[in-house]
């Protein structure tokens, strides 16, 4: 059973500023880049991720609208997930 289906209930779930069915949605690596922004966001909104829970992170900046991203730290990985829309997930075979 996948992350998605044994911890997040059916509905919409955000990635950046859209929200999108968890029916098309998959936990991926984060990138580098993206990694390094979301645990900057979560200290700076004081937000603790956990290893095996899933958090919705909201990332605040003056220059940009609200970018909302659902993170999971899995046991024995050193990289960050993010649901990510099926679409945008590259390099899985």
């Amino acid at each position: 059973m996948s992350m998605t289906d044994s911890q997040l209930a059916p509905g919409p779930y955000p990635f950046a500023g859209e929200l999108y069915p968890l029916e098309g949605m998959a936990f991926a690596e984060a990138a580098p880049e993206l990694e390094t922004f979301l645990i900057q966001a979560a200290e700076a909104a004081g937000v603790v991720i956990i290893r095996d829970h899933p958090v919705e992170l909201v990332c605040r900046s003056s220059d940009l609208a609200d970018q909302r991203f659902m993170v999971w730290w899995p046991s024995g990985h050193e990289r960050l997930h993010v649901l990510t829309p099926n679409s945008l997930i590259r390099g899985r075979a």
